[in-house]
């Protein structure tokens, strides 16, 4: 083998190399991507495939909800007598049938549900120990229930949130009561609102 020859001459600077973005396609969930390149001389084209995602779990919101609201009623009690509060607004709804009508909710789908109150007892003119609960086809509903004493120169509060396992059809209504012989109040800032949880 003989010695290696002189380096040649340096040659001429060839034109700069153009690019272009040719197709974009969607592939296959979990398929790799893919590059082509196509052209010659400088001019080239690249083409892409690129894979789609996986599809992500659906959303889930409530099925089913609803409630009603009332600023004040006044209220006429008897003793050991349940009085069903009144409202005067029905809440947006899905699932369920607020009825200022029929101060209730229809439960149009079984299920479990959250179910929340509350309502302020005012200005009784006798005073006792008052009961507020949740009422479903006119029964007290389990576990819904709460006593306290209201004096006459006091304002109580009565808020609770339950669980109750509830059938198409049913109805609830919001219930107070007190021991005392005769009384006369307010209820104000009351509502009833459930929550359809599965």
């Amino acid at each position: 083998t003989g010695p290696t020859g002189p380096t040649g001459p340096t040659g001429e600077t060839g034109p700069a190399p153009t690019l272009e973005i040719g197709e974009v396609e969607t592939g296959e969930p979990d398929t790799p991507a893919n590059v082509t390149i196509e052209g010659s001389e400088g001019n080239y084209t690249l083409n892409f495939t690129l894979p789609q995602g996986p599809t992500g779990p659906e959303a889930v919101g409530l099925s089913a909800f609803g409630g009603l609201e009332n600023t004040t009623q006044s209220l006429n009690l008897t003793q050991n007598t349940p009085t069903t509060l009144t409202f005067d607004t029905e809440l947006p709804s899905e699932g369920a049938t607020p009825s200022t009508a029929e101060n209730n909710i229809t439960i149009n789908e079984a299920g479990i549900y959250e179910i929340s109150y509350t309502t302020t007892i005012n200005n009784l003119t006798t005073g006792g120990n008052v009961t507020v609960e949740v009422t479903q086809n006119g029964a007290p509903l389990e576990n819904s229930s709460i006593q306290q004493n209201v004096g006459t120169s006091t304002s109580v509060t009565f808020n609770k949130t339950l669980l109750a396992n509830l059938n198409a059809s049913d109805t609830l209504q919001l219930t107070v009561e007190t021991d005392a012989v005769t009384d006369d109040g307010d209820a104000t800032n009351s509502s009833l609102i459930i929550k359809k949880l599965n």
